[in-house]
């Protein structure tokens, strides 16, 4: 398994982090403290047309890890790291690993600078693990807000001034920096028509679980929250939705004394529930989880509370069913209701591997035409009214 089970850090009390939402929010330049990450949405067939083919797209593997955000800022004259995980918990580390911000010298900190990535076990040839944080996009950078310039400006920020000062940093001492709670890298990004090297090199090589796709448009600001332009493919088994579990054992009605009891022998019922942020109903179900008996006797034998638990669950479609896939500890929220609709779509729409290969020569072939068609102010692009990005006209 490759989501770790703890986050480095002490989990701070919400007194003592208000200041540092607060300066978050600040940076920014939001007026909400809840945590400010993007989400992607599910990969649905019009998007190969509509998105790889019209917009200029990068691609990586997607990672089974725990989403975070890292903070890097300075108190009273001290490096401290915050680790914020997406239900908006901070773990600090003071003193634990240090960022420079300058490749000549390392004692040159970063002051206010907020990465997003996800923390990882890679496996070792020896069969122990390595704690890794993987860096896909940079929100602020030394106290500069770089959220409304696009991906590939973002990426360069965070290769040249976060990065490589952290690696020249690790190989220059390479015993100091092995006391480090966890490695830093950053997660290989390509142009989204390099969709047969990533099945067939990149992931197969990965020292780390991954299950799936994700796509972010290069041409396009840093979106909090859900963003349309984030595309999150999954094969079939693994493009899932989290749901809260509610179990429910039948009851036993004593033929003699019409007595009820709770027969806790026999398999419940699993109802699971989307999240609504409703005050006046928080949750909505959204289906029934089927278990075999197998299943049933394989958690049992787990002796952990299964009731109202986040389970990661796919969809078989032959059976028509929900099934069991993972609990989902890292998380104390199911999905939002629209979130799981629109996986839910996406799910039945089932674009699979073969038909993003097959896709790979006309996403290229756009790919090339735009970037012509930059060289050549003389060709039309028109607007799109949703994001104001200008896409080639074809």
């Amino acid at each position: 398994m490759s989501i770790p089970d703890t986050i480095p850090g002490l989990l701070m009390s919400s007194d003592t982090v208000g200041p540092v939402k607060r300066s978050i929010a600040q940076l920014l330049d939001r007026r909400s403290y809840d945590f400010p990450g993007a989400q992607p949405v599910s990969f649905a067939s019009h998007h190969i047309k509509d998105e790889l083919c019209s917009y200029d797209y990068y691609v990586c593997e997607k990672t089974n890890g725990v989403r975070l955000l890292l903070f890097i800022t300075q108190i009273e004259g001290s490096e401290v790291i915050y680790l914020i995980t997406r239900s908006n918990d901070y773990y600090g580390l003071q003193n634990a690993i240090h960022f420079p911000a300058s490749t000549t010298n390392f004692n040159d900190s970063h002051i206010n600078t907020l990465i997003d990535g996800e923390l990882v076990y890679d496996r070792k040839p020896d069969g122990t693990r390595d704690t890794v944080f993987l860096m896909f996009d940079c929100l602020v950078c030394q106290s500069k807000n770089l959220c409304n310039r696009t991906l590939d400006s973002r990426l360069g920020y965070l290769q040249n001034f976060i990065y490589e000062p952290f690696r020249t940093l690790c190989d220059k001492f390479p015993e100091d920096t092995a006391q480090f709670p966890f490695k830093v890298e950053m997660k290989h990004m390509s142009p989204a028509y390099s969709l047969e090297k990533m099945f067939n090199i990149v992931m197969p090589t990965l020292r780390h679980e991954t299950d799936g796709l994700i796509f972010t448009c290069r041409e396009t600001p840093y979106q909090f929250g859900t963003d349309p332009k984030i595309l999150k493919w999954k094969p079939e088994k693994e493009n899932s939705i989290d749901f809260l579990l509610t179990i429910t054992f039948p009851i036993y009605v004593d033929s003699e004394t019409t007595a009820q009891y709770t027969d806790y022998d026999s398999k419940p019922a699993c109802t699971l529930s989307v999240w609504t942020s409703s005050s006046e109903k928080q949750y909505e179900v959204f289906g029934e989880m089927q278990l075999s008996d197998q299943e049933w006797e394989e958690l049992k034998s787990l002796k952990e509370p299964l009731n109202r638990r986040v389970v990661e669950c796919y969809w078989e479609a032959a059976l028509g069913q929900w099934r069991f896939l993972r609990f989902r500890d890292d998380k104390t929220k199911p999905n939002f209701i629209d979130i799981a609709k629109s996986t839910f779509e996406s799910i039945q729409d089932n674009v699979t591997q073969e038909d993003l290969l097959a896709a790979e020569k006309s996403i290229r072939e756009a790919w090339n035409k735009r970037a012509e068609e930059r060289k050549n102010p003389h060709h039309l692009r028109e607007e799109d009214g949703q994001t104001g990005v200008k896409r080639l006209k074809v």
